[in-house]
């Protein structure tokens, strides 16, 4: 059981957001009433235009280019190591130990 103290500061809170909003509506429409070219009970195919939106549009494309460029990177750095795995050098031959015995008889003949 919530208590009353609680209880009546969260009906405040309610209230609160509620009249808040209230005001935002009511300079919504002071606006639209103030623009003749804006939508009205008469011409209901007008064009409104939300610029609130843009930030968030534009913090999808940032994140959509940030991820291909983060996959292009992985795909990448797995072509160059699968590159290096199979790719074998042939080893020089005076490492190995033929090349050794090659070298010796050379230098004794």
């Amino acid at each position: 059981m919530v208590p009353k103290k609680g209880r009546e500061e969260f009906y405040r809170q309610c209230h609160q957001v509620i009249w808040e909003d209230v005001g935002v509506y009511q300079a919504q429409q002071v606006s639209l009433d103030s623009d003749p070219e804006g939508p009205s009970a008469d011409n209901v195919n007008a064009k409104v235009r939300i610029d609130f939106d843009g930030a968030f549009f534009e913090a999808r494309r940032v994140i959509k280019r940030m991820l291909k460029e983060e996959a292009a990177l992985a795909k990448a750095k797995k072509a160059r190591k699968t590159k290096k795995l199979t790719r074998r050098k042939k080893p020089d031959p005076w490492i190995s130990v033929r090349g050794e015995q090659q070298a010796l008889q050379q230098a004794a003949e």
